[in-house]
């Protein structure tokens, strides 16, 4: 049996007493668990929910197969008149064997004592571009709405520019954490940073306040430290014909020593990147908003896209990218340079049978990559060209952004863009390529 908890809390409010434990357990041989926990001898009512947990299954694959809800969220309630323990103890058990998961000593139970108003959970802390990220959950029983959020400097003075928003957490509501009335418990702070110096990211409900303590140098330490650790199986998963082409031609291009420092400016560039995306990723309600939205512009974006036996995964993932757009006013237009009409053309006409916007035409034959560009360009019409290749996608509100900032400067002729790659299963993104305003 493998187990490990991950958190642990002894929680005081009013009408409820309570130890939580949140973390994780499976069987090597699939045998179901069952979880049984005594106080001073004397057996207690486990509240038992399981999560679901694909870190764990990730970390054992190539050894056991993890069910895909390992993870768990467990209270053991005690009456309100009930004095603290002098022991607990956690037990799971199987048909062929019991396990001591955790046990607590008096003074253990005292030290994570909570009776604050206030219950939250920082998950993250990074430093992305001179701007420090934090994501994580606060609630409060005094309600979410008595919640509010402040940045200031050491010496006390607030951070005007912090940028801070509230976030949906179905995950905290089904490990049990909140109520389904706090939802948007989650929340997401940006705010811009000096190397050597300290913040404090505070909240407070009226009742009590929690100030988290962020030395910036610490946090680029201690993020390097821990993405270095897992950026090595980040690569392995981003391998595909692409990114394994883009490297090869950078080694031909800066040879080996040139490589190496290629790769270790992305080790160091890229710390919780992942963390800055979610931030500024637009969540559904901001989309459909997008989907709404009128401007006094609005120019027809022709997208070309050379092709040429491009695999049906990464052509419809393409075509899915572009018909999701938020901004509408678009054609997709598509030189195929296959030389025959089965790889790419019946996926395309799939596609044109509900978006007349789709436009294809089969090349006489394959040229270069421009040229076979210029294939596409022959049949738009639009007032912009864009440029994707075949197998690329586009975030949703890509061309949503475009529009805006031709609203914004409208003699633009030219419009560049951040880019980054994908692992081959679309789950992860990393190596950001952030493209500096000209100077």
């Amino acid at each position: 049996m493998k187990y490990y908890i991950d958190s642990k809390k002894y929680r005081i409010k009013p009408g409820q007493k309570y130890i939580r434990l949140i973390g994780w357990c499976f069987d090597e041989q699939g045998k179901e668990i069952k979880f049984t926990a005594k106080a001073d001898e004397k057996e207690k009512e486990v509240d038992f929910k399981a999560l679901p947990r694909p870190d764990v299954r990730e970390q054992f694959a190539r050894k056991y197969e993890a069910p895909r809800n390992s993870g768990f969220s467990i209270r053991v309630y005690f009456d309100e008149n009930e004095d603290v323990p002098d022991e607990f103890i956690l037990y799971a058990e199987t048909e062929r064997e019991k396990k001591k998961v955790i046990r607590l000593r008096r003074k253990d139970i005292l030290a994570i004592k909570d009776d604050s108003s206030i219950s939250y959970n920082v998950d993250g802390i990074a430093v992305v571009n001179r701007q420090c990220i934090i994501s994580g959950w606060v609630n409060s029983l005094n309600g979410l709405e008595s919640i509010k959020y402040s940045v200031h400097t050491a010496d006390g003075k607030k951070v005007d520019d912090a940028k801070i928003k509230s976030v949906k957490r179905t995950d905290v509501v089904e490990a049990n954490l909140v109520n389904e009335d706090a939802l948007m418990c989650g929340f997401s702070a940006v705010f811009k940073c000096e190397p050597d110096s300290t913040y404090l990211f505070c909240f407070t409900d009226g009742s009590n306040q929690v100030d988290i303590d962020c030395k910036i140098k610490k946090i680029i330490r201690r993020n390097a430290i821990n993405h270095r650790k897992k950026q090595a199986v980040r690569i392995i998963k981003a391998v595909n014909y692409r990114n394994v082409r883009d490297l090869l031609s950078y080694v031909k291009n800066h040879g080996l020593k040139g490589f190496k420092g290629y790769i270790q400016s992305r080790l160091q560039g890229v710390e919780f990147y992942e963390e800055w995306y979610k931030h500024y990723r637009p969540d559904e309600e901001e989309l459909e908003k997008q989907r709404e939205m009128k401007f006094a512009t609005s120019p027809l974006f022709s997208i070309l896209v050379p092709t040429y036996k491009t695999p049906e995964k990464l052509l419809r993932e393409m075509i899915d990218s572009v018909v999701n757009q938020t901004y509408s006013n678009w054609e997709l237009c598509i030189a195929d340079a296959s030389e025959n009409e089965k790889d790419v053309k019946p996926i395309v006409e799939e596609y044109q049978k509900t978006d007349s916007r789709i436009k294809y035409k089969l090349l006489e034959q394959n040229l270069s990559i421009p040229e076979n560009t210029n294939g596409a360009l022959n049949m738009a019409n639009g007032e912009f060209v864009a440029l994707l290749d075949h197998d690329d996608t586009l975030e949703p509100h890509a061309l949503f952004e475009m529009v805006k900032a031709i609203n914004e400067n409208p003699d633009i002729d030219a419009i560049y863009t951040d880019e980054d790659k994908l692992t081959f299963d679309g789950e992860r993104h990393l190596f950001p390529y952030f493209k500096p305003d000209f100077n």
